[in-house]
Parts: C-alpha cells; structure tokens; sequence
C-alpha cells in the first residue's frame, strides 16, 4: 500500500508555520510597520495574507503532475479542470465520502447519466512500479456491473485495440474476484486472481510490477460490514513482460441504470519503480518522416510524424510565414497551404519548432524532409519489363521473375500513396486494375505514402503472399544480385504480374484513397521488340530507349523518353542477367556523346595478369551507333590464333564493357607478349557491321 507521507508532513508543517503567521504576526507586524505609513501597512498586510491563502490552496492540492510519481485525494474539488484526467469527465463529481484510512474527506464518484460505459484516464510513461487506489462498490459484481482498473496501456483508455496490463472489480458469481489481466490488441488474458470474493464494500487495491517483471496484486478489505475474510491482505505474484510501453493509466465503468452512481474512488497513487536493463527505453527524439501535399483542393500539406506526439498542435516555419498544423490521426497532422503565405515548395525549407513524444523527448527546430508532391501524367513513366522469365528449377540458374522497372523524371520528390496498373482497357471503357503493395511505405493510419526521389527508380515484381518474408527472399533479387535494395518496391500479390509473351498494353497509374487513379503512363510491350537474330527471348528484359536532349542548358539531368507505344523504341537488354532492374538501362543512347574515332578502347595496355590486384584484367570498351547490334570478341595470338572467345552473338547494346582476365578459354594463363583483340558488331536493322583489331600487351 502507498502513501503520501511527504506530502502529509509537508502539508502538517505549513498549517504550524500557517498558524504562526495569523496569530502571532499582529505584535510583530506593529513593531515593524510603526515606522511605515499607515497605507503602505495595510498594502503589506492584505499582500502577506494574499500569500497566505494561495500557498494554503497549493499545500491542499495533493495532484502532482510529475510523470512517473502521482497522487490524487480529489481534495481540491475542482478535478476536471486540472487538464490532468481525460475521458468522460461529466460523469463523475467530488462528494464528501470518507472512505476507511483515506487521506481526505472527499473522493470521487461515478454519477453517469444512464446506463452504459464512462471512462476516466490520465497520462503515465512508466510500465514500473506500484499502483494504489480505494474503490468502494455499493452492489455485487457481475458481467455488467463491473470495472477494469487499466494499470497502463499503450494508447487512450477509449480505445479498442489496446496493449497494457490491468485489473477486473469482480466479475459474474463464478469470477467474482479482483484479477490480473493482460491486454493484446483488445483481446483480453487472465494472469492471476486474488482469493478474496468481491463484495459489496471498501477496498484498497496495491498492484506492484518490478525490475524482474514479477506482478503482485495486494487486496485489503477495508469494509466494517464484515470481518476480512480467507484472502484479505494476501499478496498473490504472476511473471509477465510482454508489454513495457506505458502512456495512460485509468478506468472503464460497466455498469446498468441502478450502479450508474453506486461506485466510489479515492487516494489514487501511482510511484515509478526500477526499470530493467532488458527493456529497451525509447530515448529517441520524434522527427518529421515525409510531407505530402497536391492532391486536394484547396491544397493541404499532410506531414507524417515518426511517432506518436504528446501535443495537440505543431507549428510549422517557413522563411517567410509560420502556421498551426492540426492533428488527424496519431502520426498525421495537416495544415492549409494557404496559411503558408509566399510558401514555395521547391525552394523554401520548412521547420517545426517543437516535436514532444509521450515519454517526453522533445526535438526543438525539426527540418523536415522536401516536400512530395502528388504527380501528374508522364512525370512517372515505365522504362523496363521482363515478360517472359526463365523457371526452370534443374537448370543451376535463379528463377527469374517478371517485373516493371519505374522511374521518376522529374527533379522533384514525388508522392506515390498506391500504385496500380493494368492490361488494356475494356470495350466500355473500364479497367482491371491491379493492386500492389507497397514494402517501405510511410504508413499513419489510413494514410499511406512512398516517396520517388528525383530521377530515381522503382520496382512493381510479383510474389505470393504465402512466400513473401523480405526483399532478399525474392525471385527478382535472386536472379539479379545487382539491384538496389534501396529503391522503392512495390509488390503484387501473386507468383506473375499477368503479362502475356506476345503483347501486353500496360496502363500505370497513381490513387490517392477512394479517388480515380492518375493515369502516369501507357506503353506496348511486345515480342516484336526483341532482337530478331537472338535464338529465343526468354529471360531477357525489353528496355525503353532513352535520350538526353542535345541542348543541356536547362536542365543537364532532363530525360527525354520516346513514345512507349512504339515498338521500335524497346529493345532486348544485353546485360548477362537478362536486364537491368532499378539501374540505368544497358540500351541507353546518349546523343551528346560523340563517338571517338576508334569505337573500341583497350585499357590499361600493357596489363599485366600476375594476380597482384594491379591492372590484373583488360577492360574492353565499346560504344556503338545503335542499340541493336550482336557483338563477337575474340583473343588472338600474334600469328592469328585464337585463344578466347570472350562474346559470340551476345546483345551488345549501345554501349558496354567485356574484361579479359589474361587466360585461354582452357583457364591456361598466356605468356607475355604481343595479342590481338578482334570485335566485330553485326546485325543491326539501323547500321552496317563494323569491326576492328586491335593489338594489347601482356606483361609480367
């Protein structure tokens, strides 16, 4: 059981020195004011008795507003407008109600309205220590007369799907005892009992969790109505530490129209006790994840905090204006664009000047991230997709997985809440749209958001749900170990995407919510677009033909894609792996780039293959005119014999790099010496075949 004790003697001490001050000041108060005037006196007194008063009502509020040890005797008569207790607060009222050993003459008592629920919470970030109350009850308990104690939770007592630990007032005749309780999204687990059958009558209720995470639950049976019975006083222990994450301690009240008014409370206490090393104490400030704005009109700026704030407004800073951001949910807050006066997206930062959590880190002038805005047609358009994967499971290669590789062309950060595609329109002009999901979403309730940095890539790939457990899992990380793990993903819940081999006109868009999707963009993915010399297909990506405009003056990063539709403006990729998911496609041509006299380049020459991690491999580096040319690379000798065929007839692309690692195609290490290296690109529907030899030096 916890006591005030500090407070008592604080409050004991004051009315001494209270005392003193009314009856022996008089005589002293003569002696020092005779040399006064007589007004100057009087201002004095009146000031000294002012003070007098007003400390006398601060020793008699027994409410301390610390964190972690509180108390309440609802003494000051005026609870509800301490902006300490939250909930239902028009259903209960301070009476004169002295309880067995209460610290007061007042307690506080239901007094609903009708039958139904009330609920009475206030804050509390510590899940250690001892919780103490008296609870008196005029009725036996039963499944709709009863109360649950919330010790903590990690939420609002209102809620449904709460995490926390608390106790039950009795129950039906069968459960009709207090009892231990843990609470796992709502759903309700017994721990432990108290022997004590709950009747009508006066109880205090001490429940104590320590550093070992071992409960205690202590019911004294404080009622003159009846001798304590078997059980009074025991102490009955339970282990649990499932949950650790406190935010508010309180009450719900069950009750029916003849119990509306028939319980009482007083001397609620709460001390923070010890916290385990195994715990894990969230000492990390909150800080601002993304802001969201152009999708509604007139236009919102949405700003998505890391966690939970212990707030009800944020005030938002640019360089030229400032404004009050609203609460929507527990991480999403909202303020007007209007209110952000001169406000330029593009340009200004914004700040936030204080962010506060509920274990109370506060982070003073947050920056936050740029903006992301809602985007338009063509500003995300498809640039990659793999139709016809390779499956075989015995031939000592990754199964391969389609996909559709994104991308951002714009330079600025874009705002993707869902994304979804599907294959052709119908003759009534609908659609089947199909739905992804996204990996790394920022995600605050209904609120869901991925941002798409400038210029950057993204990727939609297939997996079955039943098979999903992370992105090193995947079918489409397996087979191409050189993606980046860092781009955005999006996932279809299924083992393809449902692109036909033959043709498939796929439409992209963008949705925010209930709304009609954003059509971004709209290609034709077809076989004809492949290589017509390559033996088959399967496996290899189709990849989009890109540019760079010829003037850089505006904007040197500025890509220009081709018209999707085009077939002629898709070719097979030439990378080893079949394609180049989230990276800068194989094919690319770039038109500012001049070809160099001798479209080949040998490099270092002399190499010298010893195995000494120094210019141990020749890098051959050829550049072509158009995208869809086969290449051969041979090794020869001086007198023209061939020693490797480091390339026969592969995709060659618009440019690329082969390596030669000094070795025969028998893994034999040549001698040094004089050796030529023949390539020669054929097969374009754009070009003429070339070639060219050129001799390289093997040294030791």
């Amino acid at each position: 059981m916890v006591h005030n004790d500090q407070n008592i003697q604080v409050r004991r001490t004051w009315y001494f020195l209270h005392a003193v001050v009314w009856v022996g000041s008089p005589g002293c108060w003569f002696l020092f004011c005779r040399h006064l005037s007589t007004r100057l006196s009087i201002a004095l007194w009146c000031g000294l008795l002012s003070w007098s008063l007003g400390l006398d009502f601060a020793i008699g509020q027994t409410t301390t507003l610390d964190e972690k040890n509180w108390s309440h005797t609802f003494d000051n008569g005026d609870w509800p407008n301490e902006d300490v207790w939250l909930g239902d607060l028009t259903h209960f009222n301070i009476v004169q109600a002295t309880l067995p050993s209460a610290r007061g003459p007042s307690a506080l008592q239901l007094n609903a309205d009708e039958a139904g629920q009330s609920v009475l919470f206030r804050r509390q970030k510590s899940a250690f220590g001892t919780w103490s109350l008296l609870l008196e009850q005029t009725f036996v308990s039963s499944s709709v007369n009863r109360h649950h104690i919330m010790l903590f939770v990690d939420d609002s007592v209102s809620r449904d799907r709460l995490n926390g630990y608390g106790i039950t007032t009795g129950g039906p005749a069968a459960d009709r005892t207090f009892t231990l309780f843990r609470m796992d999204g709502g759903e309700i687990f017994p721990l432990l009992s108290h022997p004590l059958e709950v009747r009508e009558g006066v109880y205090r209720v001490t429940v104590t969790r320590d550093e070992t995470f071992q409960w205690s639950l202590k019911i004294d049976d404080l009622s003159s109505a009846r001798t304590p019975g078997f059980g009074s006083g025991t102490v009955v222990e339970a282990v649990d530490s499932i949950h650790t994450q406190a935010r508010f301690f309180g009450i719900r009240f069950r009750y029916t129209s003849t119990r509306k008014d028939a319980t009482t409370l007083d001397d609620m206490t709460f001390v923070h006790g010890k916290v385990p090393p195994s715990v894990e104490i969230d000492s990390e400030a909150p800080f601002i994840e993304g802001l969201f704005y152009g999708v509604t009109m007139p236009d919102t700026l949405f700003i998505v905090v890391s966690e939970d704030l212990d707030q009800q407004v944020i005030l938002v800073r640019s360089p030229q204006s400032s404004a009050s951001a609203s609460y929507l949910s527990d991480q999403l807050w909202s303020v007007p664009i209007a209110k952000m006066s001169n406000w330029n997206p593009l340009s200004d930062p914004l700040s936030v000047e204080r962010l506060q959590d509920w274990t109370g880190n506060r982070a003073l002038d947050v920056e936050a991230p740029p903006p992301a805005r809602f985007p338009t047609s063509a500003e995300i358009v498809m640039t990659e997709a793999m139709l016809r994967p390779i499956d075989d499971d015995y031939d000592g290669r990754p199964n391969q997985s389609q996909y559709l590789e994104i991308w951002n062309s714009t330079d600025e950060w874009l705002w993707v809440p869902s994304l979804e595609y599907h294959l052709g329109w119908k003759e009534d002009g609908g659609a089947s749209w199909k739905e992804t999901y996204c990996i790394s979403c920022l995600r605050a309730d209904d609120f869901t958001a991925h941002i798409l940095p400038p210029y950057s890539f993204g990727m939609v790939f297939p997996e079955p749900n039943d098979s999903f457990l992370d992105m090193s899992s995947t079918r489409i990380v397996n087979s191409h170990p050189e993606l980046p793990l860092s781009i955005p993903f999006w996932r279809v819940d299924g083992k393809t995407m449902g692109f036909r081999t033959t043709e498939n006109h796929v439409v992209l868009a963008v949705r925010y919510g209930d709304r009609l999707p954003q059509v971004m963009d709209s290609v034709r993915l077809s076989d004809v677009s492949h290589h017509p010399l390559l033996p088959s297909t399967r496996g290899i990506a189709l990849e989009r033909l890109a540019t760079r405009p010829a003037s850089t003056q505006e904007n040197q990063r500025a890509i220009i894609y081709l018209d999707g539709w085009n077939p002629g403006h898709w070719v097979s990729s030439g990378h080893p792996s079949g394609g180049t998911p989230g990276q800068r496609n194989h094919t690319t041509i770039h038109q500012e780039d001049p070809l160099k006299d001798e479209w080949v380049q040998l490099s270092p020459d002399p190499f010298t293959p010893n195995q000494d991690g120094v210019d141990d491999i020749l890098r051959i580096q050829y550049q072509l005119k158009a995208p869809d040319y086969l290449i051969d690379t041979s090794i020869f000798t001086i007198q023209g014999v061939p020693i490797n065929y480091l390339s026969r007839g592969q995709l060659a692309g618009s440019h690329g790099v082969l390596y030669w690692k000094g070795w025969t195609n028998d893994g034999v290490l040549v001698p040094a010496g004089l050796y030529l290296v023949h390539v020669r690109a054929y097969g374009s529907t754009r070009a003429k075949p070339v070639s060219i030899t050129i001799p390289v030096g093997v040294s030791r």
